[in-house]
This record gives structure tokens, sequence and C-alpha cells, in this order.
């Protein structure tokens, strides 16, 4: 590999590295709101993240592998702001009681 090979090498990871921080900075902003905190929650949900995909239909099951993936990616984004995620656990389970009570 010569220098230049190299260099550009370099220069992409530099790229990636500001691309990621800066989108853990938007997701941090987005969740560090009681509103942020409860749509990303309700994403979770819809993306299917902490259920399973298996499905006899190999079309169905591709479909929500994929919306998994997403939730997941969402999910690997708490790994900047891990207090933020159990604060929006818990402001969760606390709404899905109050609404199962009323």
């Amino acid at each position: 590999m010569t220098m230049d090979q190299l260099e550009q090498i370099e220069t992409r990871e530099q790229d990636r590295k500001l691309e990621r921080l800066k989108a853990e900075h938007d997701f941090q902003t987005v969740v560090s709101t009681k509103e942020g905190r409860r749509l990303v929650a309700s994403l979770l949900g819809v993306c299917g993240v902490y259920q399973s995909t298996f499905d006899r239909d190999t079309s169905i099951m591709a479909y929500r592998e994929g919306r998994r993936s997403i939730g997941l990616y969402i999910n690997e984004m708490f790994y900047s702001c891990p207090d933020v995620y159990i604060q929006m656990i818990t402001e969760k389970d606390k709404n899905e009681r109050n609404d199962s009570s009323t």
C-alpha cells in the first residue's frame, strides 16, 4: 500500500468517527426530553426489538428482521447515554401502569 492510500483510509475512518459522534449528539438531544424518550420507546416497540422474528413464511420473517435491525441500531445509540435508557424504561413502565389503572 502506498502512503496516499493509507492517508485516504485514515481520512475515511476519521469521517466515519465524526459522523458517528454527530449521530450520537443528535440522538442525545432527542432523548433529553420526555417526549423524545416516549417516541424512541414507541419506535423500539414497533421495531420488535424484544420479540422473536420467527415465522414460517420467510418473507414475513425477513420483513420483521429488517424492522428489528433498525430497532437494534436505535438501541445501540443508547451506549452513548445508558442512564437515559434506564430513565426511558422507567417512564414507559410508569405510563403503562397509569394507563392500565384508568
